[in-house]
């Protein structure tokens, strides 16, 4: 996990993005969008609070990719 998080910083820091905010469910299935923080982070982008969200491969969001919007 922490070669993504230093992957994602550098592209953020690259882009101009400062307040990053990392969501991470470790020990849960990519395969359910029933975790923790993928539900935090939901709720703080329909709440307007988070406007960009940066991920290493859509993968990352979830497996399915329908779901998921690929």
């Amino acid at each position: 996990m922490s070669s993504q998080k230093a992957l994602l910083k550098e592209y953020a820091r690259k882009h101009g993005f400062k307040h990053l905010q990392f969501f991470v469910d470790d020990g849960y299935s990519g395969t359910s969008f029933d975790r923790p923080s993928f539900r935090e982070m939901e709720q703080l982008i329909e709440s307007g609070k988070v406007g960009t969200v940066i991920v290493k491969d859509m993968s990352r969001l979830g497996r399915n990719y329908l779901q998921v919007g690929m």
